[in-house]
């Protein structure tokens, strides 16, 4: 986005890092000396046409002067900053945690680009995930370089893309092997099946920071943790509440709220969160043996299963 900006001859701005000691506006403007806009000042910065992209914005959250100064005066305006937050979790409904006694600030559907795209007629026909004809360009265009020169049969993708959904940080061609010329879908099907070999390849790459390996999180095992993650697994969703384990899943990226009806579903990313919570994380805690007093059968268990999932997944 910055170079795309930075072609077309506009100003923009790129800030990774937020700092809270200082008031937004004057935080603005340091950013944009230190990137070559020397005639911006506190005189002019609130009209000046500059778009700012702000990374890991959910370290802003506790910033009231920015949300309910520069981000509150620009949401609705036409002209003057452009403010763009690229956060790694936030809630639909709620909008950003309160901060102290202001009203929680949210941005409206048309103000967000989520991981899919939305049902809401309001919001962008855009996602940060590939649809399946961006999903197809990009493995069309991985295949053909000369280093690879391989191909992936149309069955393989299907695989692929419903296992990762899309996302452009699951990179799964270095599981397959390179002598080949092409991968079909037995091939693809039985690497994607050896879990543990999939998975430990997936922590070397992008998809990898937003599974739970508990190697690198040690709340992982503990029961409330553990709990949340079964729960989504197990039912399909868990409603959100402030319940520090929901939000400590959400926060890190495992779980993402899914509005429906203006309530809010805590759901797995990817079919991956699924697969990787389903082998890593309940094979290796211990469970009571199943109740077949109650569900003696399958015909028993599935109204209990439905009951309890998202509108979201049983849409899907």
């Amino acid at each position: 986005m910055h170079r795309n900006f930075f072609q077309s001859n506009q100003r923009v701005v790129f800030i990774h890092k937020w700092d809270t000691e200082v008031s937004a506006w004057n935080h603005f403007v340091r950013c944009c000396h230190e990137q070559g806009y020397t005639d911006i000042g506190t005189c002019n910065i609130r009209e000046a046409d500059i778009a700012y992209l702000i990374d890991d914005a959910q370290l802003t959250y506790g910033s009231a002067d920015l949300w309910y100064g520069p981000i509150k005066t620009q949401t609705a305006s036409y002209v003057g900053p452009r403010i763009c937050l690229f956060s790694s979790y936030g809630s639909p409904v709620q909008g950003i945690p309160s901060c102290g006694n202001w009203t929680p600030a949210t941005l409206a559907p048309w103000n967000r680009v989520s991981l899919l795209i939305k049902d809401d007629p309001c919001a962008p026909k855009a996602a940060l995930f590939y649809n399946r004809a961006e999903f197809d360009e990009v493995v069309d265009r991985f295949c053909s370089t000369p280093q690879r020169d391989f191909s992936l049969d149309p069955k393989a993708r299907n695989e692929v893309f419903e296992l990762t959904n899309g996302h452009p940080g699951a990179r799964l061609k270095p599981r397959f092997p390179l002598q080949s010329s092409s991968v079909d879908f037995d091939t693809a099907f039985g690497l994607i099946s050896d879990h543990e070999r999939m998975l430990a390849s997936l922590a070397r790459y992008p998809v990898g920071q937003s599974l739970p390996y508990a190697d690198r999180h040690e709340r992982v095992q503990e029961p409330p943790v553990a709990d949340v993650l079964l729960s989504v697994l197990y039912n399909g969703s868990v409603k959100q509440t402030d319940a520090e384990p929901i939000q400590y899943c959400f926060r890190q990226g495992w779980i993402q709220v899914e509005e429906v009806n203006r309530m809010s579903d805590c759901v797995f990313p990817l079919k991956l969160h699924a697969c990787f919570v389903q082998h890593a994380i309940a094979s290796i805690l211990k469970f009571s043996t199943f109740p077949d007093s109650l569900y003696p059968n399958v015909k028993a268990i599935i109204p209990v299963i439905v009951k309890n999932m998202s509108s979201g997944v049983l849409s899907a």
